[in-house]
């Protein structure tokens, strides 16, 4: 087993993941795609 520690911004990606229904790579994807916009 390997203990990852997560910053409050990973955990709030996490958050907003499970909120969403979404992965977090698909909120990453989502993200980059509205900054290159």
């Amino acid at each position: 087993m390997v203990t990852l520690r997560l910053t409050v911004d990973e955990l709030a990606t996490d958050a907003r993941a499970a909120r969403e229904h979404k992965s977090r790579s698909e909120l990453i994807r989502e993200a980059i795609a509205l900054y290159m916009a």
